[in-house]
């Protein structure tokens, strides 16, 4: 048989690009719950693209306008989604097509540059084996626990599931851990789970283990006011103005932005009395924007009384000199449900100088030899 007499297939006569490219643009738009948010590998194929041409390349063109509309019509059904998955159904109906095209079996795909591994999930999801290599051990690593170690989970139940109580609560069946014991406990019953949820309630699961025990010993280093549940604690470095008439502990930051959202704007305003440097928090505005940074060149800053310049080698004079200092500038947490910005008080700092620090904490160098990295020339030396 020569090649002339081989049918074509699907994907040279016809395919709905129109829903391609919607679907490929909806996955490409999606910032959680895909394969390209697992991790940023390199030119990722969408994965409704995969899906679509992966079908068209195995079928044959029916040569017949009515047959080849109906299998269009499920390429249009495997990306109608989107980013998210495909009907049940639609995946059922494809996969059924496949292997009526190869009665002696499904064929195996290849892909010798596996990156993400996109090209092989969606291989596996129309039902067909797979095999895939890269020199690069990160997209192995990706590809591996995508298609090798999460599909032998998938359905599992959990090993700490959560168990649905017997009594209602306003109406509505609540829902609470359980612990190794209460597995085998006669009262409440277990709740099931589907696909890869029984995976996620264990992850969660030792997630909140592991969350509990860090701030057992931790929490005493993160000081909160009541009603406040902080997130963060921005920090810049400070150094000496050099002008001698000034002598200002002046802020070196690159921005005083604090949130660019629209309508809830927020940046610190800093405010010099005397010989002090106030950082007042504007938030929730709607419009306004926070006076230029300090920073006017690369390491070179501007003293926020009287504008002497600190350039690059005054700064890391100081900081092998161990007179660089730092200086908390705001606070960002969550009050009733929202987020919020406020002035760092005494309260924030007033522990910070009485904590001691962990003696046997590894003081691991700094390889300041290594390409970009640039704080030692500032005298910092260990992580």
């Amino acid at each position: 048989m020569t090649l002339a007499d081989h049918p074509k297939k699907l994907i040279e006569v016809a395919l709905p690009l129109a829903e391609i490219n919607l679907a490929c643009k909806a996955d490409k738009d999606r910032k959680t719950g895909t394969l390209r948010n697992l991790h940023k590998w390199f030119a990722p194929m969408p994965l409704p693209a995969w899906r679509a041409l992966l079908f068209a390349a195995l079928i044959d063109d029916p040569a017949d306008d009515e047959k080849r509309a109906y299998l269009l019509d499920v390429i249009k059904r495997l990306v109608k989604n989107g980013a998210d998955l495909p009907d049940e159904d639609t995946i059922t109906e494809a996969k059924k097509i496949i292997e009526e095209h190869f009665p002696d079996g499904v064929p195996l795909v290849m892909d010798p540059f596996c990156g993400g591994g996109s090209t092989l999930v969606e291989a596996q999801r129309l039902g067909l084996p797979t095999y895939g290599s890269d020199l690069n051990p990160v997209p192995v690593l990706i590809t591996r626990a995508l298609t090798e170690l999460l599909p032998k989970v998938y359905g599992h139940q959990p090993l700490h599931p959560e168990r649905i109580e017997s009594r209602r609560r306003n109406g509505r069946q609540t829902v609470q851990s359980v612990d190794a014991d209460g597995l085998f406990a006669a009262t409440g019953e277990l709740k099931t789970y589907s696909g890869y949820n029984g995976l996620a309630r264990d992850v969660a699961y030792y997630a909140e283990q592991i969350r509990d025990h860090a701030w057992q010993k931790l929490q005493a280093a993160y000081p909160a006011v009541t009603g406040e549940t902080p997130s963060a604690w921005l920090w810049a470095r400070t150094a000496t103005c050099p002008n001698p008439a000034c002598g200002l502990q002046t802020v070196l930051t690159t921005s005083w932005w604090l949130s660019k959202k629209k309508g809830d704007l927020a940046w610190i305003q800093p405010r010099v009395d005397g010989a002090v440097v106030h950082l007042d928090v504007k938030a929730g505005q709607r419009t306004g924007c926070p006076q230029p940074s300090p920073k006017i060149g690369d390491g070179v800053f501007q003293c926020l009384a009287c504008l002497a310049v600190l350039d690059g080698p005054f700064l890391r004079a100081e900081g092998k000199a161990g007179r660089l200092g730092l200086r908390m500038t705001a606070v960002v947490g969550e009050r009733d449900g929202r987020r919020f910005y406020r002035s760092a008080s005494n309260a924030d700092t007033k522990d910070l100088s009485s904590m001691e620090v962990d003696p046997t904490f590894a003081q691991v160098p700094i390889n300041s030899a290594g390409q970009g990295i640039r704080v030692g020339l500032y005298g910092m030396e260990t992580w």
